[in-house]
């Protein structure tokens, strides 16, 4: 018995961690099927790579997976090479696979690109350094809620309104009133237009009128 959990511990001890180096190629193949198209893009840069790494990395439970940067400080980083922190503390010292043949180049995207696990082990001295995905992890971005609707207007006192309906009936009134001086001042104007009309009429009809206007005419035309 003491032999069997001897031997049982001794498998432990041996067993790989889940965070250890493997051949992930598989997870590479997962990203290219589960976001067509995501390989062939020019940018952002490493978008690819930064997916595959992201899904290592949760799937370890701890930040070993990135990208390969020229400098130390993780600027100008690599777009097609996956990277593995070897001892989790030196960024020079890490494994690097290029999981993507015929990548974008020069802002261009490649719809050529497919998926690829070429690995060079070691720790890749002087060949650049370890550093973290840089785009958002797709798996697990949160979507953005929308915006709450607006509240609804505050309802009008019943007091204000009674008094509103109050001041628009006034000005009614007002317009009305108005309206019926408006008329009464065309009656007016038009029994004054009639009896200035029915004066002329007369003056004209009277006899005196006519003959005066006829005295006038044959005095004119007489001859000296």
């Amino acid at each position: 018995m003491h032999i069997l959990w001897i031997a049982f511990a001794g498998w432990l001890i041996a067993a790989p961690a889940s965070a250890d180096y493997r051949d992930e190629r598989q997870t590479v193949l997962d990203v290219y099927r589960d976001y067509p198209g995501l390989i062939t893009k020019a940018t952002p840069c490493g978008v690819f790579v930064d997916q595959v790494a992201h899904r290592l990395n949760r799937k370890d439970g701890v930040l070993r997976w990135g990208r390969k940067a020229r400098e130390a400080d993780g600027d100008n980083p690599n777009c097609d090479a996956l990277t593995y922190l070897n001892d989790g503390v030196n960024r020079a010292h890490k494994t690097i696979i290029d999981i993507i043949s015929l990548s974008a180049k020069n802002g261009i995207d490649s719809p050529n690109a497919r998926p690829a696990w070429q690995e060079f082990l070691g720790d890749n001295p002087g060949n650049g350094y370890w550093t973290e995905p840089e785009t958002p992890d797709r798996d697990v971005v949160v979507p953005v809620p929308d915006p709450p609707a607006p509240p609804p207007p505050p309802p009008i006192p019943v007091v204000d309104l009674l008094k509103a309906i109050t001041d628009v009936r006034i000005d009614l009134i007002r317009v009305e009133t108005k309206i019926d001086k408006i008329d009464e001042s065309l009656e007016a104007h038009r029994a004054a237009s009639r009896s200035f009309r029915d004066q002329i009429v007369g003056f004209l009809r009277d006899p005196r009128t006519i003959a005066t206007a006829l005295g006038i005419l044959a005095g004119r035309l007489v001859v000296p």
